[in-house]
């Protein structure tokens, strides 16, 4: 304590403390959700600890400068991408972090397609990522129901949870999605060469969200296996099959099929008759000449 005299009949007392001031420093999440709030808070080491203004600038999502005590917090959120530089400054000592304000989008590797508003996913093996919103993948491993990998015991609609940590930031999303077997793909080739009847994409509709394949991989079959230009009996059942398909009959994708699984045997008839009517004509033939 300092005396200072005035006069003759004045004095005053200052008070002289020393004061020591170590590091500034802010603590911020590196990754926040968008939309959610992050408390940053700024800390002044020093002894003895006292009240001291510290200047704060923000540039990024925000620009402002003000002025806050130590050894406080600030929430702040956003609702869009965004960067936050965080600079604090009192007397020589300075302290900077940054934010960035992101979503973490979840996706399924698997996905070939989307039905219904519902991903279409090839069955096997199905892992997952994550995307900020320029499309950068984000370098954390996402986890389907709790695992880095997941392999559906059946075909047609699943549940699943998708997660991910990453900067501390979280994100899990509840997906739905149809499992479907790579014959999907050969389904879709029919369908766009014969102009997408009716029939056949209401019967992949309905192996999609049933997961019952047996009626599309029968006509599948069927198509390909009357393929063979110079085979009549194929031609015969390509033609039956087409006609089959545009009208919605599947008695008659079962002829088709009955045609290709007895070809061998259907030819082997027709020459048996032919051979047969040609010994036929030739008795008659023969008799002619002799009377």
């Amino acid at each position: 304590m300092i005396n200072v005299e005035l006069g003759a009949s004045a004095s005053i007392n200052v008070t002289v403390m020393s004061v020591e001031l170590f590091r500034l420093s802010i603590e911020a999440e590196p990754l926040v959700i968008i939309g959610h709030n992050e408390t940053i808070n700024i800390i002044l080491n020093d002894y003895p600890a006292i009240s001291v203004h510290v200047n704060l600038t923000l540039q990024g999502c925000i620009n402002d400068t003000t002025m806050v005590m130590a050894n406080t917090s600030l929430s702040l959120g956003f609702n869009r991408e965004c960067a936050l530089l965080i600079n604090a400054s009192a007397y020589a000592l300075t302290g900077e972090a940054i934010s960035y304000w992101d979503y973490l989008n979840l996706w399924i590797n698997n996905t070939v397609g989307y039905y219904d508003g519902y991903p279409l996913i090839l069955n096997g093996t199905i892992t997952a990522y994550a995307t900020f919103l320029n499309g950068s993948e984000v370098p954390a491993t996402v986890l389907i129901n709790g695992s880095t990998t997941l392999t559906p015991r059946y075909l047609g609609l699943i549940t699943i949870t998708l997660s991910i940590n990453y900067l501390g930031a979280t994100n899990e999303s509840t997906v739905s999605a149809y499992v479907i077997p790579p014959t999907y793909f050969e389904a879709e080739k029919i369908l766009s060469e014969l102009g997408n009847p009716q029939f056949l994409n209401a019967t992949v509709s309905n192996a999609i969200m049933s997961g019952n394949w047996s009626l599309v991989d029968e006509i599948i079959n069927e198509y390909q296996a009357s393929s063979r230009p110079y085979d009549p009996l194929a031609q015969l059942s390509r033609y039956l099959l087409v006609q089959a398909i545009m009208s919605g009959s599947v008695s008659k994708i079962s002829l088709v099929n009955a045609i290709l699984r007895y070809e061998l045997l259907i030819y082997t008839v027709l020459i048996l008759i032919i051979i047969l009517v040609m010994v036929a004509l030739h008795r008659v033939r023969a008799r002619s000449r002799k009377s």
